[in-house]
């Protein structure tokens, strides 16, 4: 086999590894020393310099090591809430609030498991929250709310049956909160949320309008699902969710 045909076998193994390392690079600092990396096998052939080949280890080392510390950063999240103190309920809002954004500002960068390890991570965090607050009509909400998002990001991410299953447990959540309080505006929103993307239509537009009726009609947010909802109904939006 010639040494053109040797290079050709190279590229074909190494081709789809190098493309899914670049899509996945989390840290801006990387392209750097991945540059200097890819300049220094080029010049190698050319010089004959070893200096380029010893050169080259060390930037792919450290384009490696600046790209796992991008990961490891993105992955960081707050501390833990701790049960035992009286600020518990509230700092678990922060926290799930905080790490939920984090989760989809990741599944929207393509980066499916980074936002998994994160969601599961928020999922745990409200199981703990309801064994001190089992009858918590927005805890339950918001575990919802954190399943549902993740549906929503996650078009062409996961396989449909991840996804549908998030959405069922969003289901769940939420109908656990409006039997513990059938009068919680989020929980109603949240409801209408997934009605609508199992695409019954007009149940969901029942379920936001009753979130803005108990709510005084000061929920901007139903507002916005309830026009996407009805812009989806009348054809003017695709139903492409």
């Amino acid at each position: 086999m010639s040494g053109n045909e040797d290079a050709s076998g190279f590229l074909t193994v190494a081709e789809p590894i190098i493309r899914k390392f670049v899509e996945n690079i989390e840290n801006p600092f990387v392209w750097a020393p991945l540059a200097g990396f890819v300049l220094c096998i080029l010049a190698y052939p050319l010089t004959g310099l070893e200096l380029y080949s010893y050169l080259a280890i060390v930037l792919l080392i450290t384009a490696l090591a600046t790209d796992w510390i991008g990961r490891w950063k993105n992955r960081q999240t707050p501390p833990d809430p701790i049960p035992e103190t009286p600020e518990y309920r509230d700092e678990v809002f922060k926290y799930l609030a905080s790490v939920q954004a984090k989760a989809v500002k990741m599944l929207e960068s393509g980066k499916a498991d980074a936002s998994r390890a994160l969601t599961n991570k928020n999922l745990r965090a409200v199981d703990t929250a309801l064994r001190s607050f089992s009858e918590d009509a927005d805890l339950h909400a918001l575990m919802g709310y954190t399943l549902k998002d993740i549906y929503q990001s996650s078009k062409d991410l996961l396989s449909p049956e991840q996804r549908k299953e998030y959405l069922a447990r969003a289901r769940i959540s939420f109908e656990r909160s409006l039997k513990l309080d059938p009068e919680n505006a989020s929980a109603h929103n949240g409801m209408g949320n997934v009605l609508f993307f199992e695409g019954s239509f007009d149940e969901a537009i029942s379920e936001h309008d009753r979130a803005l009726e108990l709510a005084n009609g000061n929920y901007p947010a139903a507002e916005h699902d309830k026009s996407i909802v009805m812009a989806v109904k009348s054809g003017q939006i695709d139903f492409d969710f």
